[in-house]
């Protein structure tokens, strides 16, 4: 007899890795979802440009802070020294 036909499905535990093989006949839409590389890899590579955009704006905001709190404290040092 032929073997039955098989399909991916996305794991449903890392233990497993990002996908599992199963017999077609035994796959459920309401419990499975068809494993498909090329998406997983686009959706896998559209998180990190995202990820990496996030920490940019992220280390940009500390730099802007950084630069707004020296700026802050070099008036803050004139002033003194006006007064002194």
């Amino acid at each position: 007899s032929a073997a039955p036909k098989t399909m991916k499905i996305k794991s449903s535990h890392p233990s497993q890795g990002d996908h599992i093989v199963i017999n077609e006949a035994d796959f459920d839409p309401a419990v499975h979802e068809v494993f498909d590389a090329a998406t997983d890899a686009a959706e896998a590579a559209a998180w990190q440009e995202a990820k990496d955009k996030a920490d940019a704006a992220a280390a940009l905001a500390i730099k802007e802070q950084a630069e707004a709190d020296a700026a802050s404290a070099a008036a803050e040092e004139a002033a003194a020294a006006v007064e002194a």
